[in-house]
């Protein structure tokens, strides 16, 4: 009895030693990480504003300033009087302090002037700042890991030394335990440290990521690698009118055949219920989940929100229930997510308006321009032609003046939608201005552009225009190289043969001529 107590107690002492020795170096690093995370926040909220200049974009940034100051007061209280890593910490917060002043800095000239206030190189200064303070953050973690595990090694040495002082055999018998404790110890702080670098890895991909797809796929992609032999899906929904949408495809015979695809919102439990949801064959629950319950897994659906506002969904599906861990691991990679994949899908849709015709649909004057740019860039690198189709509609400032500008609207919506329904699915097509179209065709020589421009022609001509009399165009082509070196000249020579076009009787197809490619201007007034 005496034996078993003896040994009892020097188990404890193990336990205490080792306890003591590591609480201190675990909570410093635990402090920096905790640290990089919230600058990680700042950075995401400052992005979404800088790119928006919508005031909701900064509740990331002002809610990771807080986590950010709180884990700085922990890590201070936690360093006591460590004098190298006080100045460590110290040197680090410079850094963060240095980048917030950058972040408000911009953040006033941003509700001043406007997001176009701010330049690239001003928003690359905030991210070597950034970056910095990323590079001190890993060097403080990394010393204070070899700190850890010196001093596991020697509260290790001073506890085995304690029981083979007591007896040898009870030394030898606490000795084992002693490795075991240790090991168990140490792999659960290699889990915790490999869990913690996943999610930093996580939120640092979701603060780069290009567009909400690449978004969803990363949010997948690390579900999987932190819950085992799990399919994940991530759905989303615009609105409660508007049915569920996969953003992320399923391996072909998977088990996850749910059906997705245009469903109902309500089809979803846990965007019903506005809370996850757990789902599988030995459940019994009194609602079933149209899209989980029948498929034969487990299923645990989380719905993706910000504030009152509800994105989608992401399902976890695996043949056996996930643990309470597992769960919170799923609802705390969704949380984390939302806000970046909010900030996503409303920065993209404000650039689509942006460059959106309202009355036609069609690209505007400002994505003809970027496209023509990048079409014939290019074509200069693959050595390969562009044709480009300028079009005018015959008379429109007639039909406006006997019709009425609604008519005129009108007949505006329906050439786009037959220049849409003509053209081949590689071209690009847009409003210019007015009534005036571009047609842009890559890897397209003169003959084919004039048969293509002739088709177009042929097809407003058979279309319903009533009430007009009838609704005819006409169309300038050229082709680079043939007829200019460069996007903006290839414009102009196309718009110089639509106005030989209109001089010769309109409702025809013009090409441009030989000596305009060779810088001879043309003859005739400009258009």
């Amino acid at each position: 009895m005496f034996a078993v107590i003896v040994l009892a107690l020097a188990v404890w002492g193990i336990s205490a030693a080792q306890r003591s020795a590591t609480e201190t170096t675990f909570r410093q690093s635990e402090s920096a990480q905790l640290m990089l995370a919230g600058m990680l926040d700042q950075q995401t909220g400052a992005r979404g504003f800088a790119l928006t200049g919508q005031e909701r974009f900064l509740a990331p940034y002002y809610e990771g300033r807080r986590f950010y100051t709180a884990a700085l007061a922990e890590g201070r209280q936690a360093i006591h009087g460590d004098a190298q890593l006080r100045r460590s910490i110290e040197v680090l917060n410079r850094t963060a302090t240095h980048w917030q002043r950058l972040a408000l800095t911009q953040i006033a000239k941003i509700r001043r002037d406007g997001p176009r206030s701010i330049t690239y190189d001003q928003i690359n200064v905030r991210k070597r700042a950034l970056d910095q303070f990323r590079r001190q953050n890993t060097s403080l973690r990394a010393t204070l890991a070899v700190k850890r595990r010196a001093q596991l090694s020697r509260a290790g040495t001073v506890a085995v030394a304690v029981v083979l002082a007591l007896s040898l055999l009870f030394g030898i018998v606490g000795h084992v335990l002693v490795q075991r404790v240790a090991r168990g110890r140490q792999a659960q702080e290699q889990w915790a440290a490999r869990e913690r670098a996943e999610q930093a890895e996580f939120a640092e991909g979701m603060l780069v990521a290009r567009n909400e797809r690449e978004a969803d796929t990363l949010l997948k992609r690390h579900l999987e690698r932190v819950i085992p032999d799990t399919e994940v899906t991530v759905i989303a929904t615009e609105s409660e009118r508007d049915g569920l949408r996969p953003m992320t495809q399923s391996p072909e015979g998977s088990v996850r055949q749910l059906r997705i695809v245009d469903a109902p919102r309500e089809d979803c439990m846990a965007l019903r219920l506005g809370r996850p949801h757990q789902d599988g064959p030995a459940a019994e629950r009194l609602l079933r989940c149209e899209l989980c319950g029948a498929q034969g897994t487990e299923t645990y659906c989380v719905p993706a929100a910000v504030g009152s506002e509800v994105v989608g969904s992401v399902i976890v599906q695996r043949a056996r229930p996930l643990d309470v861990t597992e769960r919170a691991r799923v609802r705390e990679s969704v949380a984390h997510s939302a806000p970046v994949l909010t900030n996503l899908r409303t920065m993209f849709s404000a650039e689509l308006r942006a460059t959106t015709d309202q009355l036609t649909g069609l690209p505007n004057k400002r994505a003809v321009q970027d496209e023509l740019n990048r079409m014939a860039a290019q074509a200069g690198r693959s050595k390969t032609s562009l044709a480009a189709i300028v079009m005018d509609i015959d008379h429109f400032k007639r039909v406006n003046d006997d019709h009425g500008h609604q008519v005129g609207d009108q007949v505006l919506a329906a050439v786009g939608a037959v220049i849409a329904a003509t053209v081949r699915a590689s071209d690009f097509t847009g409003r210019y201005g007015g009534e005036e179209f571009i047609l842009l065709l890559p890897a397209t020589g003169l003959d084919g552009a004039l048969v293509l421009a002739e088709k177009v022609r042929r097809e407003i001509e058979r279309m319903d225009a009533s009430p007009t009399e009838g609704v005819t165009a006409s169309f300038g082509v050229a082709v680079l190289p043939d007829h200019a070196s460069q996007g903006e000249s290839l414009l102009r020579e196309a718009d110089r043969a639509l106005y030989v076009a209109k001089n010769n009787g309109r409702n025809r197809v013009q090409a441009a001529t030989e000596r305009d490619a060779l810088g001879v201007p043309s003859s005739g007034a400009e258009p």
